[in-house]
C-alpha cells in the first residue's frame, strides 16, 4: 500500500511466508487472540497479499494454488473470517466465491446498521468497520450505497464524545 519496492527484506519475508504455510494451504498464528489474531483467514489474507505483491510468480504459484483450494473449501465461522475470506478471494480473483461471501455479509447486517463479531453478539464498531472497509475495498459496494450508509450511521451513533468507540472484550479475563 505504501509503495515499498521489492528488496532483500521483502525477499526474506516471502521465503518466511512460504515456509510457514500449512499443508492445508492456509497460514496460522499462535497464540490465537480473537478477533484479529484468532482467524486463519486474516493471517492467510495478509500472507497472500505479501506473496502476490513481493513474490516472483514462479516462486509463489504453488503456494497461491494451495491457499486458493483451502479458501474455496473452508467456510467462514464468524465475521472476522468472512471479512478476510472475502478479501483473500477477491485478491485471488475468485469472483463467484466473492459474490457468495458478499451476500452472506450483507445478510448479516443488523437492523441497527451494524454487524456483530459473531451471530450471537451485538453489533460493534470493530465488526462494522471491518465489514464496511472490506466491502468498499473490494469494490462490491459504494460509499453511497444504503448498506454503507446504514453501517456508517451505526458508527456515528455509537461514537463516544472523545471520538472513540467501545468494543466489549472477547478474551478470557486472565489477560
Amino acid at each position: 500500500v505504501a509503495g515499498w519496492e521489492r528488496d532483500a527484506v521483502t525477499e526474506g519475508a516471502v521465503e518466511f511466508f512460504l515456509g510457514q504455510q500449512q499443508r492445508a494451504g492456509n497460514w496460522e498464528t499462535a497464540p490465537a487472540r480473537s478477533p484479529t489474531v484468532g482467524s486463519p483467514f486474516t493471517v492467510t489474507f495478509l500472507a497472500l497479499r505479501a506473496l502476490k505483491h513481493y513474490g516472483k510468480e514462479e516462486q509463489v504459484r504453488e503456494s497461491l494454488a494451495r491457499a486458493e483450494a483451502w479458501l474455496l473449501k473452508t467456510p467462514a465461522e464468524d465475521t472476522e473470517d468472512r471479512v478476510y475470506r472475502l478479501r483473500a478471494l477477491h485478491l485471488l480473483e475468485k469472483e463467484e466465491a466473492v459474490e457468495v461471501e458478499v451476500a452472506a455479509l450483507k445478510a448479516e447486517q443488523r437492523k441497527d446498521g451494524g454487524w456483530g463479531q459473531m451471530k450471537f453478539l451485538d453489533s460493534d464498531a470493530y465488526a462494522t468497520g471491518t465489514v464496511l472497509a472490506a466491502l468498499v475495498d473490494t469494490g462490491v459496494i459504494a460509499i453511497a450505497s444504503p448498506i454503507y450508509q446504514a453501517g456508517a450511521g451505526y458508527l456515528v451513533r455509537e461514537q463516544k464524545a472523545d471520538g472513540t468507540w467501545h468494543v466489549k472484550k472477547r478474551t478470557r479475563m486472565v489477560q
